[in-house]
């Protein structure tokens, strides 16, 4: 799916910049309507890309103590970072985020930005539906923690196919 969102944005950028290019200065309306397509399209495959990057541990870790610890002591922390921080965050902007969408839905909004005046409500539903998939994918990623932390088990750096993460939990060794 995030690879042919982005190739919609290209291709949409590049069509506009051939069009603008043979016919100059003329065109530009259609500059504007060119280039918001490829804004709205790119929030909503970044929204979208999240989950698939919270599967693969694509996120942000400030890792300087959390490195050296043991796989059960980095299980358990990371439970209690789901648990504490994680889901009350995604809940709070879930709630937030419907209620941005469902205004704009219940308006018909429509982006004042160009006078195609495109509907933009189905771009906001990309919010509420990012906050339900990352926090689906986010109870995927705290039952492989609970896994972790009582099986000693790190699903990350002990399996033998860690490049394409295929591999069964009896592939891995436990981390003593």
């Amino acid at each position: 799916l995030p690879y042919g969102l982005g190739y919609m944005c290209f291709g949409s950028m590049k069509h506009g910049l051939v069009y603008v290019i043979k016919g100059g200065i003329a065109p530009a309306k259609l500059i504007v309507h060119t280039l918001l397509l490829p804004v709205m399209l790119f929030g909503v495959m970044f929204m979208l890309a999240s989950p698939y990057c919270l599967r693969d541990g694509g996120h942000v870790r400030t890792d300087f103590f959390y490195h050296n610890w043991s796989v059960r002591r980095k299980a358990l922390s990371d439970i209690i970072h789901y648990i504490v921080l994680f889901f009350p965050a995604h809940i709070l902007f879930l709630e937030i985020a419907w209620a941005y969408f469902a205004k704009s839905y219940m308006q018909n909004e429509v982006s004042p930005q160009s006078s195609w005046m495109p509907i933009i409500w189905p771009v906001k539903f990309a919010i509420p539906l990012y906050c339900v998939l990352t926090m689906s994918q986010g109870v995927s990623e705290l039952l492989k923690c609970v896994y972790r932390y009582r099986t000693n088990v790190d699903l990350w750096h002990t399996c033998p196919d860690e490049d394409t993460m295929e591999f069964t939990a009896s592939d891995c060794k436990p981390e003593i």
